[in-house]
C-alpha cells in the first residue's frame, strides 16, 4: 500500500453512464482522475472487468429511455436477480483490489436515480471474504 493511502469507491449504477465505479476520496480521484472510473483502468482481471461491462450494459436495459421517469422495464424478479449479480461481482472486485481499496456498494436497484440509493454497505477485502 502506497504510504497507508486507501482509495475509497463506490460502486452504484447511474443510466447511461458506462460505468458502476466511482471515485470518492482525493486518493482514489489521484489514482483514477475525477469521479467515474473506467473499468479498464481497474487493476483486476480480464474476467472481472468483462462481468463489470456486462453489469453496467444489462442495468441499461431496466430503463424505458422513452420514459425515463416512469417504471422501470424490469419486474421485482429480474431487479432482485440483478442485485444479487451485481452484490457477487461487487464481493469478487473487493477480494481483486485488496487491502488498499474500500467500496461502498449502494443497493436498491428501484429507487436508483429517480431512484434514491439505498445506505450503502462499505467493503473492505477481509470483511468480502467472509460474507
Amino acid at each position: 500500500m502506497e504510504g497507508n493511502k486507501v482509495y475509497q469507491l463506490k460502486f452504484m449504477f447511474d443510466w447511461g453512464s458506462g460505468v458502476c465505479l466511482w471515485s470518492s476520496n482525493t486518493t482514489s480521484q489521484e489514482k483514477f482522475g475525477d469521479y467515474p472510473i473506467d473499468t479498464d483502468d481497474l487493476p483486476v482481471s480480464q474476467e472481472l472487468k468483462e462481468k463489470i461491462e456486462y453489469l453496467i450494459n444489462k442495468h441499461d436495459e431496466a430503463l424505458n429511455w422513452n420514459d425515463p421517469g416512469g417504471d422501470l422495464l424490469w419486474n421485482d424478479t429480474q431487479i432482485q436477480e440483478f442485485m444479487n449479480e451485481a452484490k457477487k461481482v461487487y464481493l469478487a472486485l473487493c477480494d481483486e483490489l485488496g487491502a488498499e481499496y474500500e467500496i461502498e456498494f449502494y443497493e436498491d436497484l428501484k429507487q436508483c436515480d429517480k431512484f434514491q440509493l439505498a445506505g450503502p454497505s462499505v467493503c473492505s477485502p477481509a470483511r468480502a471474504g467472509s460474507r
